[in-house]
């Protein structure tokens, strides 16, 4: 439900406006959820969590309705959800349902800039895209993904950081390198892996997202080798039971207690025995354990001290090839990439083979094996098969499963040092500033019909649908194994 703000959020009065805009011309916007806060029949960590976000929200509201408030961004459209608190306005963790589509909404019925806490804005301009991600540092959002208390690529804030680590790795993923690599042949095996065990199910049906997890899971061959990479989808049932945390849907709960009391997580953990059973007895868990990721990082550390050199070229044999890097700074790496390409690449997987399955969709499934077909491919085709072949349709039914499915199509938050101007629009130094993929992927002004899979959208040629595809993120941030994940996709 939308509601028009209180003119108190506006008023004319102490007020800094941006270039070319006056004040009048900007309505100030109050989003409510109250469906975050429903009391009865809650577990009671939810309920006291909901409590203390409707507090927070109530002093929050209170606060930004005081004449007091002179920030330079006041006049920007105004957007609070209930799943705001605690921290800086930082509204990137929530306990509830997914946030992209209530922010889109804003953007359409409010324009491109909408201004989501005290110090936090959202964009969905291509130029304010180019400016906040072509050199504007992550946030400290970032740092609920360190592993074993180490940075890594993912989480460095820092941009000079970044890009030292960054080239320590950057040919490991060109697409010459994956090509030429051993992993192609992985892939080739893994695929013929999914294969076998879906025409070895004695069901008719098969649960294809997990097998698109094992799947995923199985890249550790890239990363640790052949002797210590999983076996998933060959029925290794340790190796499948590291993604029970992660198919569970309280991990959305568990991310959210994560970034803002991580004091909370780091006490529960701790707990055991009959300390344990009564806390989740009460509810006091936001997920159960094993927490989130808590099995693949287990299993990472274990395979990083298990690791013997050997000439097979892989992730971790890099990085090993770098003093400044100790142990748990290698370890941490090795495990954000494991992580970093299961969720994403299953998810990636799934999306594309059920809207391809749709019955409105049959002639397209009918034209892409009309095309594989006559593309002179055989058996199980490689990465380079396939960077080889005349398959178009092929290659535009991936790039619109990634325009309309985006992996990732959460806002990426990023942060200044300074005071800049973005859009006509001064932003103060430290605000959090961010774009979603969700939103640039569904203007209806570059995509026609947004919300269709359509990939013959992409046999045009144009240029600007291109310009505004952000499946990847852009500059220097952005993600470093797109060649990989398209390659093993």
């Amino acid at each position: 439900m939308f509601f028009q703000g209180h003119r108190k959020f506006c008023s004319n009065s102490d007020v800094v406006t941006p270039a070319g805009i006056s004040a009048q011309q900007i309505p100030a916007v109050l989003v409510a959820a109250p469906r975050y806060f429903k009391g009865r029949g809650r577990p009671t960590s939810t309920r006291l969590s909901s409590l203390s976000r409707c507090i927070n929200d109530s002093l929050l509201l209170s606060s930004l309705s005081s004449s007091t408030d002179t920030s330079p961004i006041r006049s920007v459209r105004y957007l609070v959800l209930f799943s705001i608190v605690f921290r800086n306005g930082d509204s990137h963790s929530t306990i509830s349902s997914p946030i992209e589509p209530e922010r889109f909404t804003l953007h359409k019925r409010y324009g491109p800039v909408v201004r989501l806490g005290p110090a936090e804005i959202l964009f969905s301009s291509l130029s304010a895209q180019r400016q906040i991600y072509g050199g504007f540092e992550r946030t400290s959002f970032y740092r609920m993904f360190d592993v074993y208390g180490r940075q890594n690529l993912f989480t460095i804030s820092s941009t000079k950081d970044h890009s030292r680590r960054k080239k320590m790795l950057h040919h490991a993923y060109s697409k010459t390198a994956i090509l030429n690599f051993a992993s192609s042949d992985c892939i080739v095996q893994r695929v013929d892996d999914v294969l076998n065990l879906i025409e070895k199910s004695t069901k008719r049906e098969v649960e294809i997202y997990s097998a698109m997890l094992f799947y995923s899971l199985d890249i550790t061959h890239f990363l640790y080798g052949a002797e210590l990479a999983t076996h998933a989808l060959r029925g290794n049932k340790a190796h499948q039971s590291m993604l029970d945390d992660q198919r569970d849907p309280a991990r959305r709960k568990m991310a959210w207690f994560s970034t803002h009391m991580k004091w909370y997580v780091r006490w529960l953990a701790n707990q055991t025995g009959a300390v344990e059973r009564v806390l989740d007895f009460l509810g006091f868990y936001p997920q159960r354990k094993p927490f989130v990721y808590t099995g693949i990082r287990e299993y990472a550390l274990k395979v990083y001290y298990d690791y013997k050199p050997s000439a097979e070229a892989t992730i971790i044999g890099r990085l090993k090839s770098f003093p400044e890097l100790d142990d748990l700074d290698i370890a941490s790496e090795c495990a954000d990439h494991f992580l970093a390409g299961i969720n994403t690449t299953a998810d990636t997987l799934f999306f594309m083979l059920w809207i391809l399955s749709r019955p409105e969709n049959k002639s397209m499934q009918d034209r892409l094996i009309d095309e594989l077909h006559h593309s002179g491919l055989r058996g199980t085709p490689s990465p380079k098969d396939l960077s080889r072949a005349n398959i178009p349709y092929f290659d535009v039914v991936v790039q619109e499963t990634l325009r309309l499915y985006a992996p990732l199509p959460a806002s990426e938050p990023r942060v200044s040092s300074k005071h800049t101007q973005i859009n006509n629009y001064l932003v103060p130094a430290h605000t959090i500033i961010s774009c979603q993929p969700y939103t640039l992927h569904r203007n209806p002004s570059i995509f026609t019909n947004p919300e269709t899979f359509l990939p013959e959208r992409w046999l045009s040629d144009d240029p600007e649908l291109k310009r505004r595809w952000w499946a990847f993120s852009s500059g220097g941030r952005m993600c470093i194994g797109e060649q990989y994940c398209l390659l093993w996709g």
